[in-house]
């Protein structure tokens, strides 16, 4: 018989197991290269991440649904995804069958995903300031490998139906530690910060 002290060792062993994860959120341009597929991989199978949420900066459709199809291939299915609007469906260096060029059109044409349509994904700011309100203080690691159009958003955004908070007091009450992809920034080049409208972020 399983004594009760037994259940209750387990029970913790699971809550600090749980706890000991990073929760984090992933803001990608995935799209042309697949640097950003080898980061949502790690952070769709690493013990130690709790993946909150994935939103996307690039614009295209096929960047939404292959970012639905690599959840659904790691059993990631409720994962919520935002994107930056307003999509296109251009491809980059394709042709009309998919069948060459970027892999994000492959991906978003073959592989099964949870979204049906991209435009089911959700706004960033407004998925930014649901996750964060619902996470626990000082708990979030945002994890930016592309364009900051999304964290500017963010930044800018005001209390809404999410939360009573500005979005700067969302971001320092919740967010733990911001990871951004910007190369050699400030004396270098970094197409992150430069190649897409770089003065709006």
């Amino acid at each position: 018989m399983v004594s009760r002290f037994s259940l209750w060792l387990v029970a913790a062993v699971l809550f600090l197991l749980t706890e000991a994860r990073k929760n984090l959120i992933v803001d990608t341009d995935i799209f042309s290269d697949c640097d950003d597929t080898a980061a949502l991989l790690l952070a769709a199978t690493s013990p130690d991440v709790n993946l909150l949420g994935v939103n996307i900066n690039s614009q295209s459709s096929y960047s939404v649904l292959a970012v639905s199809a690599i959840l659904n291939h790691y059993d990631l299915p409720d994962v919520p995804v935002g994107a930056r609007r307003p999509l296109n469906d251009v491809p980059f260096f394709d042709n009309w069958n998919k069948a060459s060029g970027e892999f994000a059109s492959k991906l978003a044409t073959h592989w099964p995903k949870t979204l049906a349509n991209a435009e089911e994904a959700w706004d960033p700011v407004t998925l930014y300031r649901k996750l964060l309100a619902e996470a626990e203080d000082g708990s979030v690691t945002i994890a930016s490998i592309g364009f900051l159009h999304n964290l500017s958003g963010l930044l800018n955004s005001t209390a809404d139906s999410q939360s009573d908070l500005s979005g700067p007091e969302l971001v320092e009450t919740k967010v733990r530690e911001l990871v951004v992809m910007g190369g050699d920034f400030p004396s270098g080049y970094e197409w992150n910060f430069w190649g897409d409208d770089p003065y709006t972020t």
